[in-house]
């Protein structure tokens, strides 16, 4: 919780891509190109797994740019009076520039921005309240050194369960505490807040 002018906001912190922006589309469109491929969001379950280098695709070819808005992006504008709402990115510090623009670009006003840090560690340190990530890892690092952090995953094509399981892939299971939503149940969770 912080106090903003007094007034005690609770502390959202909402991962950029793939969160409030859609970077996988532009990603995956780019791969399908480059690899003679047809991959969709689905085939994408843990990108630390996958053959490409992500880092460089993205940033080479500059997928930070002209993405699309997430409905998560206009929830956030929606509740932005009654929040003290943080942005993280793993981007690294060099785009910085793209990674603001595109917040001003849809009008996204925050208190905050993290660029590549650990994010269990910044949520001790900043007392984030709700964490709403994509990525698994993430989620389980929030919840197992943040403690007082509420940590949700953010249900996307590549990280839910059955899918996971279908693809008997070496990779932890989804732990059953684990909040997983929906952009809709996103929105009801930042409604009762």
């Amino acid at each position: 919780m912080r106090y903003v002018d007094g007034i005690p906001k609770p502390v959202i912190w909402c991962d950029i891509d793939d969160v409030v922006f859609h970077l996988l589309p532009n990603l995956i469109k780019y791969y399908n190109l480059k690899y003679w491929t047809n991959k969709a969001l689905k085939d994408v379950w843990d990108l630390r797994y996958e053959s490409v280098n992500i880092c460089d695709i993205v940033e080479k070819h500059k997928l930070y740019k002209n993405m699309m808005p997430t409905r998560i992006l206009h929830f956030l504008k929606q509740k932005r009076k009654d929040i003290y709402l943080i942005m993280i990115t793993a981007r690294k510090d060099i785009y910085v520039d793209d990674t603001m623009s595109e917040l001003y670009n849809h009008w996204l006003e925050f208190d905050d921005i993290f660029m590549w840090e650990k994010k269990s560690k910044v949520c001790r340190l900043e007392n984030v309240d709700h964490f709403f990530d994509d990525a698994l890892h993430n989620v389980i690092d929030v919840y197992e050194n943040a403690p007082k952090t509420k940590p949700y995953l953010v249900k996307r094509a590549w990280n839910d369960r059955e899918e996971v399981n279908k693809l008997e892939a070496k990779w932890i299971k989804v732990p059953n505490w684990i909040i997983k939503l929906t952009e809709d149940e996103v929105y009801e969770v930042l409604k009762s807040i």
